[in-house]
């Protein structure tokens, strides 16, 4: 996966925030000091991992763009392989048919 070799520690920055996500569910809402203090400490955290993850897009754009490049050129290479192919055998079969229509009419 491209974003593990630019962010290492995305699966652990992405646990994390589920831990988050079913932390925030389970605080009691009622008590509204408690569910702030909890927001907030977790709203901090958040806003780390989300300028690690903001630090580390330009890369992964680079790489991303990179590896579509190599897919096209891939693709390219083997259509061209194809159209290569395709054009042998209707030479061939084209060949064929001529020596075997000319040698019939004569």
């Amino acid at each position: 996966m491209i974003i593990s070799q630019v962010l290492p520690d995305y699966n652990k920055y992405r646990h994390r925030i589920a831990e988050i996500i079913e932390s925030i569910k389970s605080v009691d809402k009622e008590q509204r000091d408690t569910y702030y203090k909890a927001c907030k400490s977790y709203n901090d955290e958040l806003r780390d991992i989300v300028t690690k993850f903001d630090a580390s897009r330009d890369e992964l754009d680079k790489l991303i763009r990179k590896e579509q490049r190599e897919w096209c050129i891939l693709l390219c290479a083997v259509a061209a392989i194809i159209i290569s192919i395709i054009s042998f055998l209707f030479r061939y079969i084209s060949q064929f048919l001529n020596h075997h229509i000319k040698r019939n009419v004569l």
